[in-house]
Formats: structure tokens, sequence, C-alpha cells
């Protein structure tokens, strides 16, 4: 989406951005189009409409036979099942087997553009064969109905509940009129066919790729969806393919060799390295340390800190993607010196007891993440105020964060809030540095040249986490 959206905005005058009426935007390789979502509803609406026109001809000139219409739904329901569900538990299989895969916390390997093209290639390969059942030289007008009228209802609740991709209805309106040409002529040109197919081919094919990429190989069944999707938009062309049964054999053997290719491109390397964790945790509520680590599967860089582990489940640290801590063991404490603070303000004003203090840092810090279970009415760091209490569905409701605040050059924090003054407050302070390798007294070494920090947690990291009761 990126590219596209630059060349947009970078004609569009910035100040003009204000406008209340939402769009449908959608690249093409003629650029970047958009249209308002109050056509979205008519889109879908007249394309229905052309479809049972379309639909009522074929009737009327008897060429749209019930039987057949039956075949083309068995065929395409079954290779949209059978590509789902393979595309599905593929994967889950596929994480059973290399379960170091789940190392990489964005959920694409290195090799993940082979295991899209394997499920790409696999979804093609079974489509061609579903279909070689049911294809005749003179029933592709019938095995079309099926996949139009799906695109349909695909689109009607699209139409609803995700307006933002309403452009999946423009290959539709292509490929009604192929399928009208196809009820008008016995042989329409295959030349006039694909042409009236680059639509779909343009605007749907790029999201068997990019939805895997931007969300993960967990949602590589998207890939196998719209491919068999695509497929059936297709079939006037692919319709008129000989040898589909031995072409599907031939995708059958490329989903094979992609996916060795996949096997031997598995492991870590020095160019595509394993990311890994190891964090010090100084607990001086509970006055004992630990050594923590996000990582699925130890390797020999952190594994000897966890020859212990122990079961605590009070331990946790917030990350992108909301993983837990997988290893505890205890540490030897080494001492560390957590923050001194001092209280400039505290005082009770309509029922509302206000604090403010400020806190010095004692040793080299790169941020500090305060925690609290409590309400307030206000609160702020060095006089910015923060938003209290949102309501995201991004936001865990067991998440207790009021802030992560970066340090530069040591700085103090001072700290202002306000809260019932019948309540009780405890805030949880955790004092992050990223100099794990650094400090002498933990003696961790460096890593291996096939390692790497484990990104979107934290990571590297000497923490000192303490109460502060008022």
């Amino acid at each position: 989406y990126l590219v596209p959206l630059l060349k947009y905005f970078s004609n569009t005058d910035l100040t003009q951005l204000n406008d209340k009426e939402n769009l449908v935007y959608f690249n093409s390789p003629l650029g970047m189009h958009a249209y308002s979502y109050q056509y979205i509803l008519p889109l879908v609406i007249i394309a229905t409409l052309l479809f049972f026109a379309v639909f009522y001809y074929g009737k009327k000139q008897r060429k749209l036979d019930n039987k057949e219409i039956g075949k083309g739904f068995i065929a395409f329901l079954s290779a949209l099942i059978l590509n789902g569900v393979i595309g599905f538990l593929g994967w889950k299989l596929i994480l059973k087997i290399y379960p170091h895969y789940n190392e990489i916390l964005q959920g694409f390997p290195y090799n993940g553009h082979a295991y899209i093209l394997f499920f790409v290639l696999l979804a093609v390969a079974i489509s061609f064969y579903i279909y070689k059942k049911a294809y005749t030289t003179t029933n592709t007008k019938e095995l079309l109905v099926a996949p139009i009228l799906f695109w349909i209802a695909l689109n009607f609740g699209i139409a609803f509940y995700l307006k933002g991709a309403n452009f999946f209805i423009i290959p539709v309106f292509f490929i009604i009129g192929l399928w009208f040409f196809t009820l008008k002529k016995e042989k329409p040109s295959v030349v006039a066919m694909t042409l009236l197919c680059l639509p779909a081919i343009f605007i749907v094919a790029p999201f068997i790729q990019q939805f895997p990429i931007a969300l993960g190989l967990k949602v590589v069944v998207s890939s196998s969806v719209l491919t068999t999707l695509l497929f059936g938009l297709l079939l006037p062309v692919f319709g008129f393919m000989r040898r589909k049964k031995t072409l599907s054999r031939i995708l059958f053997v490329a989903a094979i060799v992609t996916f060795l290719m996949a096997h031997l491109n598995s492991n870590f390397t020095a160019e595509n390295p394993k990311p890994n964790s190891l964090v010090f945790l100084q607990d001086d509520a509970q006055n004992q340390s630990y050594w923590l680590s996000y990582d699925g599967v130890l390797d020999d860089w952190n594994a000897s800190f966890f020859t212990h582990e122990i079961d605590e489940k009070t331990i946790s640290l917030n990350s992108k993607y909301h993983n837990l801590v997988n290893h505890i063991a205890k540490a030897t404490t080494i001492h560390l010196e957590k923050s001194s603070y001092t209280v400039s303000f505290d005082t009770i004003i309509n029922n509302q007891r206000n604090i403010r203090f400020c806190l010095q840092p004692q040793r080299n810090l790169n941020s500090i993440l305060i925690n609290a279970k409590n309400k307030f009415t206000h609160f702020s760091i060095n006089g910015k105020p923060l938003k209290l209490n949102i309501n995201s569905k991004f936001l865990k409701k067991e998440n207790h964060q009021i802030a992560q605040y970066f340090i530069v050059d040591n700085e103090n924090l001072e700290v202002d809030f306000s809260f019932p003054a019948n309540e009780k407050v405890q805030l949880e302070l955790l004092e992050i540095s990223h100099d794990l390798l650094a400090n002498s007294k933990l003696k961790v070494t460096k890593r291996n040249s096939n390692m790497m920090p484990k990104p979107f947690v934290i990571n590297d990291a000497v923490i000192v986490k303490y109460n502060l009761n008022f």
C-alpha cells in the first residue's frame, strides 16, 4: 500500500485533508484510484442485478443447464473448502515440524515467500484437479455461476463490515461481462477473455502475497482461499487449457519442490539470524532476582541460564504482540540501585488526593515503565498529561500500564497524579537499561554470528522492579 499512497498524497494539498467523505482506495497499473463510500452498496446491487439479468438471458436462450450449474457449485465449493482447510491446518503442521519459526514474533520467517508460493501452487493444482472432473467443452458458462455468485455475496458482506475493501466488486463487473460473451458466442475470443480477466488479476492477485506478508503466515490460509476465488473468476481462460490433469500434476510437483526449497532454507544463519532474548530482573518487592526469556526454543547462548526453571506466574513484561515470558529462573542478586524520589506536593482538594514526586535515576536508564491498577483522574509526567482509561480493542483489559517513558541523558522524572482520597495507590515501577551484555557482574557473553536480539520485546535488559505506595 505504502508506495502507491505516497505517490497519491505527494500530489495532494495537505491543507485540505478535513474531508467528511470517506473514500475507497485501490491501485492498478494505471495508478491510484478512489471513489466515495456512497457508491459501495449501489455498486454491489448493480452487480447483483446484472448477474440475474445475464442468468435470465442464459436460461431464456436455453444455454444454462441446471445440472451443469450444480456441478459447478460442487466443484467450486470443494476446491474452496479443501484449499481453505489445507491452508489453515498446513501452517499449523509446519510450525510443529519447525517450532523455531515461532521465534520470529512478526510471524513471517526468512523463507516465508517460499511457503506462500507453496500454498498458492498447491491451491491451483487442487483447483485444476477438481475442475477437471467437472469440466466439459461446453459447460464453462455454467461453471462460472458459482464463483460469480460467491463473489457477489462476499461483496455484500464487505459493503457492511469492511467498506474499504469494496474495490473487490470491480473485477466482478468484468467477469459478468465475460460470462455474457460466453453465452452469446460458442467460441469467444481468447484474447478478449484474457483482457476481461486482467482487472481480477491486477486487483485480487497482489493480496494473495500481501496478506501473509502484512499479517504473518498464520493467515496464509487467505492466500489459499484468494487463489481459489481468483481461479473461479478465471475459469473461462483456464477452461480452454488442454491437459488439465497433467497441468495439475506439474503444479503438485512444483509445490513439492518449493516446499523442499523452504526446508533447505529453514535453519538460522549469519545472513538469517535467530532472534533470541535474555533479561535480568531484580524484584525489590520480593527481594529476588530472575533470568527471563521470551524464547520458545532456547539456544546455546541463553540455555545455561535456565538449567533450573521455576513456575512463576506473576512475572510479565509488556511487548508489541503481547508475548508471554516463556522461561524464568532464579538469579543471583547483584544489588542494583533503584531511583531515589522526593515528594514535593501531597494534599487533598475536593476529595481528590493530589501528589507530585520527582524520580532521580541512580544508574543509566533507557526507560521507565509505570504500572498501576488504580483509576486516576489525572496523571502527568514532566508536565505532559496522559490519556487515561483508553477503551480500545487493541489494548488488553488486564494491561495496567500507565506509561513507558524513554529517558534522555538520565533526566529526572516529575510525576503528578490525582485519585480519590479514600483509596490507596501502589505504583509499580520497572527501571530498564539495555546494557545486559555490558554489565560485568552478570557475565553474559556475546551472541553467536547466527543470532540477533529479539525485536518487539524488552530485550538485553537489566530491570529493577519496585513499588511506591501512597
